[in-house]
């Protein structure tokens, strides 16, 4: 898999430039802090899948486990490569799809991992902007909106692509990043596995197998 670290000085060296262009066309400045929240959050998108810390461990997990399933579908295009990824038949697969309710779209492989790289694309630097949206004028945050699209394309050509993650990899970083969220709220361990519905032996022996304990 691509590095974050690798990821990072890719996006500040080959995508921050058509950021700070694309800027400047349209406000006729560039801001160095939305710069480098964009690139930020560009690199964190691309590497981490979100996780609902408020949802009990099961409900969380299946949200996490919907959004992988979604991610892997569009970029890969490909039911026998996720089997093999996630070491389950591909009738697990359908089965999956269908109980976790993802849509596979009708488009090429290519097509469909391009499409899936702007969109999430566009999504992120909508979501940077709109912290600004308070400081500027609305005339101004509309038509640099306008612009994303294309500047989502191009950015989209120059992230380098990464190779599909486990589905065991995947549930332990789910697991760890969850399990320590909610053991560093300082709670006693009984109190969080009642939170986030689990047993307190099963909780206790999740954290010595992730090492949090």
């Amino acid at each position: 898999m691509v590095s974050k670290k690798t990821l990072e000085d890719t996006i500040i060296e080959r995508v921050r430039p058509f950021i700070t262009e694309n800027m400047e066309k349209t406000w006729g400045l560039a801001i160095p802090k939305l710069e480098e929240d964009i690139t930020s959050k560009l690199a964190k998108e691309q590497t981490t899948i979100p996780i609902r810390f408020t949802l009990t461990y099961e409900k969380a997990l299946q949200e996490f486990k919907k959004e992988f399933f979604r991610r892997e579908l569009q970029k890969h295009q490909n039911i026998s490569f996720l089997a093999k990824l996630l070491g389950v038949s591909r009738r697990s697969v359908h089965r999956s799809i269908k109980e976790l309710g993802i849509t596979v779209p009708k488009k090429t492989k290519e097509e469909q991992k391009q499409y899936f790289k702007e969109q999430e694309i566009y999504k992120t630097l909508r979501e940077a902007l709109l912290e600004y949206r308070t400081l500027f004028r609305q005339d101004k945050m509309d038509a640099l909106y306008q612009s994303l699209p294309n500047l989502s394309k191009t950015i989209a050509h120059e992230i380098p692509e990464q190779e599909a993650s486990t589905w065991k990899s995947a549930k332990r970083d789910f697991e760890t990043r969850y399990l320590r969220h909610h053991i560093s709220l300082g709670d006693k361990l009984k109190d969080v596995a009642k939170k986030i519905g689990m047993r307190a032996e099963s909780l206790s022996r999740k954290l010595k197998i992730l090492g949090l304990r």
